[in-house]
Order: structure tokens, then C-alpha cells, then sequence
């Protein structure tokens, strides 16, 4: 990427300016997810960080759901039925607090089939 679309500056600007847009990107996926799966007003975000490599991802969901599969009341595929697999993986680190993104899920599942 060339520095013409930042303009001129420090590197700690320009560092600065590519924060922002990565910031921006992420609000972005995040809004276009919440659309895709139908999420609705009240719900909240979180932060998770892969174990392995430390990305972050957010995960948007609603809290009353999380509290039930907080107290056990219920498996995370049943709780969240209509959702991907990967959102079940996201609540179920969200959970316990261990979560490993699907980049790094699929290098740990390769090695193990080698």
C-alpha cells in the first residue's frame, strides 16, 4: 500500500492512521455479521483473543443466552442451534475464556492429520 492515500507523516502517525482503519474494519465486519445473522438491539460485543496467536476477533451476541450457557442450562449447539459452528466456537470461548480462531484451528487440525 502506498503512503499517497495516508499522506505525509511520522511513522508514528502513519501507524496511527492504519490503526484507525483497521479499527474501522473490524466495526465494519462486525456490523455486516450482526446483520447476517439477524442480531438484535440489546445484544452485547465482546473481545476474543486467539491462544495461539493472539488475533482478536469481536463476537456479538445476546446476553441472556450467554447466561444460560454460563449456568449450564443447556449444550452451546443447543442454546444457539440456528448459528455456524464458528459462532458456537466464539461463545464457547467467550465462556471459558480459551478460544483459538479458525486460522489457527486449521494449522492445529493439519498437524494432527500428518
Amino acid at each position: 500500500m502506498s503512503n499517497e492515500m495516508f499522506g505525509p507523516g511520522t511513522p508514528e502517525e502513519l501507524a496511527r492512521q492504519w490503526q484507525e482503519l483497521e479499527d474501522d474494519k473490524q466495526d465494519a465486519l462486525t456490523r455486516i455479521r450482526s446483520e447476517k445473522y439477524n442480531f438484535k438491539e440489546g445484544w452485547e460485543k465482546a473481545i476474543l483473543t486467539c491462544r495461539n496467536c493472539s488475533k482478536n476477533d469481536a463476537v456479538v451476541y445476546d446476553p441472556d443466552r450467554a447466561e444460560r450457557h454460563a449456568r449450564g442450562e443447556g449444550l452451546v449447539q443447543d442454546i444457539w442451534a440456528e448459528a455456524p459452528q464458528a459462532y458456537r466456537e466464539k461463545m464457547i470461548g467467550l465462556r471459558t475464556g480459551m478460544w483459538v480462531c479458525e486460522d489457527c484451528w486449521e494449522n492445529i487440525c493439519e498437524k494432527q492429520n500428518t
